[in-house]
């Protein structure tokens, strides 16, 4: 696979500052959710929601529903 073809987007910004809206807004538009394999979502009061390892199985869980060939 060309570097090309590998797209990650990684939406950082301090708390409050509009992440989960703008996210959640881009997953709700016509065509594009179909592009977007995998997402998490962390919440500053859900310490447990934002732990690395629980980000990496929902991310593996999405991409092996919806993937084709993708396996953990």
């Amino acid at each position: 696979m060309r570097a090309g073809n590998k797209r990650l987007c990684w939406l950082v910004g301090g708390a409050g500052t509009g992440k989960s809206v703008v996210s959640a807004q881009l997953l709700a538009v016509d065509g594009v959710r179909e592009h977007i394999k995998a997402w998490h979502f962390c919440r500053h009061d859900h310490e447990a929601n934002s732990d690395v390892k629980v980000i990496l199985q929902s991310w593996a869980a999405m991409l092996v529903a919806g993937l084709d060939g993708f396996e953990v």
